[in-house]
Formats: C-alpha cells, sequence, structure tokens
C-alpha cells in the first residue's frame, strides 16, 4: 500500500450513541459492519469517557483539551451563548493548522452559532459544511459553506455528510490534513429512510422511535465504511489515524416523532445506570475505537480509564504536531497505552453539569 511521510487524522463524532448501540460493544439487533470491522482493525476502549453528558460541553472539552467548565461552555443553549467555549481557547484545528495541515469540519458544531468570533472557520477549520446549533432536520435542512448558506436538495443529512467528508479526503489526498466528521444520527428529529426503518418494524421487537434511531446508526455506519473507503482509495489507510466516539450518552427517555406521536427511548445501554444529562456511567461512558494499521494493534481492548481531555495531546503527538496549547490541559498523551507500552493513565477525573 502507498505510504505518506505523515500521518493524517479523521476524528468522527455520532450524537446521543450510547454505549450499547453498536455491534461491537454488544447490541445484538443493530447491524454496524463498518464499525465492527474498524474494531477488529484497531483498538477499542471499553473504559472511555466524554467531557460531559451533554453536547455542547462534551465538544468543546474534545477539541480544546480541558475540562469544559474551564472553557465557559457549560450547557447547549445557543441562545444564551451557553455553548461555546472562550476565544483565549486554542482547539485542536489551531495546532493542526499552525503545523500545515488542512483542517476541515463536515456536521453539527454547537459550539457558538450568533458571534462570527465562534464559527468554525476563526477556531482553526480551514472548510466548514454544516450547521451551527443543536440539530437540523434531515431532509428539510439548511447548511452552511463557509458562511454561504446551502439548501436541502432531496438527499439525506447524514448522506450529505459522509459525501462532504469523503470529497475533502479527496481533495486534500496529498497533504496532510485533520477532518473532524460531527454526524448529527442518532440526535432527533428521529428521521430515516423508510426501508431502512421497515426493517426493524418487520421484527416486531421495538416500538417506532428505537426503530428509527437504529435504521439512522445502520445509516451513520454506512457512511463511516465510505469515510474509511475513501482513505483507501487514496491510499491514505495505513497512515491514517481515525478515531470513533459519541459526544454524550443515550436519550432514554420520551421523544415526539415528527407526526406527533410519542414513544420511549428506552433500550439497551450495557450494563449502565443513567443517561444523556446524567453524570452517571449511562450518561458519559461512550464507546470508542482508534485505527490507526501503522502504529496500532489490530483487534486489541483497551480498559484504562480514558477521558475525551486525552485526545488533544494524543492526536497531535500521533501527528508529529509539535505546537502545544498556550493554557494548561486537562488530558495526556495515552498513545503508549494504545499501543499496550503502558497502562498509566489519569486517576482522577472531573464531570460538571448544571
Amino acid at each position: 500500500m502507498e505510504s505518506t511521510g505523515y500521518t493524517n487524522v479523521v476524528l468522527i463524532v455520532a450524537d446521543d450513541l450510547g454505549y450499547g448501540d453498536l455491534g461491537f460493544s454488544g447490541n445484538r439487533y443493530v447491524a454496524t459492519p463498518a464499525l465492527d470491522q474498524m474494531a477488529s482493525q484497531g483498538v477499542a476502549l471499553t473504559q472511555h469517557y466524554t467531557a460531559s453528558p451533554i453536547s455542547a460541553p462534551a465538544r468543546a472539552g474534545l477539541l480544546c483539551g480541558r475540562y469544559s467548565h474551564r472553557t465557559g461552555a457549560l450547557s447547549v443553549e445557543s441562545n444564551r451563548g451557553l455553548d461555546r467555549f472562550s476565544v483565549q481557547e486554542t482547539t485542536i484545528a489551531d495546532l493542526f493548522r499552525s503545523a500545515g495541515f488542512a483542517t476541515g469540519m463536515v456536521g453539527k458544531w454547537h459550539n457558538g452559532l450568533f458571534d462570527r468570533r465562534y464559527h468554525p472557520n476563526s477556531r482553526g477549520f480551514d472548510e466548514f459544511v454544516g450547521f451551527l446549533n443543536g440539530g437540523m432536520d434531515y431532509y428539510d435542512w439548511i447548511l452552511e459553506v463557509n458562511g454561504q448558506p446551502r439548501r436541502a436538495d432531496g438527499r439525506y443529512l447524514t448522506d450529505v455528510f459522509t459525501e462532504e467528508a469523503a470529497g475533502f479526503i479527496r481533495r486534500h489526498r496529498d497533504e496532510p490534513f485533520f477532518l473532524y466528521v460531527a454526524y448529527n444520527a442518532p440526535h432527533s428529529p428521529l428521521q430515516a429512510p423508510e426501508r431502512e426503518v421497515q426493517n426493524f418494524r418487520d421484527g416486531g421487537r421495538f416500538n417506532e422511535a428505537v426503530c428509527r434511531l437504529y435504521a439512522m446508526i445502520q445509516r451513520m455506519d454506512a457512511g463511516i465504511g465510505q469515510i474509511l473507503a475513501a482513505l483507501e482509495e487514496c491510499g491514505l489507510g495505513e497512515n491514517t489515524l481515525v478515531l470513533f466516539t459519541s459526544d454524550n450518552g443515550p436519550w432514554l427517555g420520551t421523544e415526539r416523532l415528527p407526526d406527533g406521536r410519542i414513544f420511549s427511548l428506552r433500550r439497551y445501554n450495557g450494563p449502565f445506570r443513567g443517561m444523556k444529562q446524567d453524570v452517571l456511567e449511562g450518561g458519559i461512558r461512550v464507546p470508542a475505537i482508534v485505527r490507526w494499521p501503522a502504529r496500532l494493534p489490530a483487534g486489541a481492548d483497551v480498559d484504562a480509564m480514558i477521558h475525551f481531555c486525552d485526545w488533544l495531546p494524543t492526536l497531535t503527538a500521533a501527528a508529529g504536531v509539535t505546537a502545544r496549547s498556550p493554557r494548561p490541559l486537562d488530558g495526556t498523551n495515552i498513545l503508549p497505552v494504545l499501543q499496550g507500552e503502558s497502562d498509566s493513565v489519569c486517576q482522577q477525573r472531573f464531570w460538571q453539569f448544571n
């Protein structure tokens, strides 16, 4: 396989996806072949924690390598500015861009809506295709492309994000890049292609809301397969580090469907108590897979406690980015843990939700 002299990084984040929503983590009903294969080719983390049980603060911790309550992102209310982190913070995209990497983001931002200082293009991303707030219709969508609007064209939104991510990889195949793919699936509104929803209805095991949510996950998994295929097509699979995770635990309460009906989203989430909004295992322990064929073992499990704040120092170290955040980080480089050379991780962590 063709090899480059640098390491690219693709960071993929799902939205409200639970620990128990994937095949590799124990779900017997959802087919996630792309992520299952990714786990067999890389390292699966069994004790991996988000930075917060809700979206915006979790994303801030991931992007800045600092506890969300330090960054200023405290909650999800965009209209009150509580979703955005301080302009004094340095993001992982800032560091990659300063090192000469092309930086792109596709998907849901949710870290600043009304002020251009908090826009992805102002936070280290050369390219942005997505939406700025916390949710979007999957068919009647309006996206922003580097400040310009793009209206729905009949495609399913998850597929749009997949195509944009694959397009970024192909455009930048001859230079180092950092790509952040933030799917909004399976966050509400619960919408998926009818044929895929029907496959779950036919089993008669789940209510309509869960059928739709599981169909959304399967469609996202298919998209992740396409992103991985784009890397292989460009000869980048061997030396690209791909990290997949979720922003927080699953919502297991009631959900109103677009047609007005209300159902429970209670479903399998492993042995954990709690859900999104809870600082309990069910709200903060989230799935994670890291695939990097050039440097990481295949089919390995890591049971050490890993935190969202660890990813900024880890991903920059993996890519050889020497620039450092001017603010003290709350995470550490866990590459030796992923490589099986150490089991030493920080044993004291903090979570906060108002």
